[in-house]
């Protein structure tokens, strides 16, 4: 077995379901407005760099606003 794999027994798969649910709740953490909001804000106020998609910050908000529950 590879080191940090999980074996099948009853233990390991308490830990799969227990790092499942962690992880569940991280990305419900992330995708609350309030923090979608904030990440926002932040990227606005540092005058943010384009990603790979080359999208400048003056064009997020109104993509975000037509595309944003899709995202989400």
């Amino acid at each position: 077995m590879k080191a940090g794999a999980l074996s099948d027994s009853p233990a390991s798969a308490s830990v799969k379901n227990n790092r499942q649910g962690k992880e569940e709740r991280l990305l419900e953490e992330i995708l609350r407005p309030e923090n979608l909001n904030l990440a926002y804000k932040r990227v606005r106020r540092n005058g943010g760099s384009h990603g790979v998609d080359g999208m400048r910050t003056e064009e997020l908000l109104p993509y975000l606003k037509t595309h944003g529950e899709s995202i989400r």
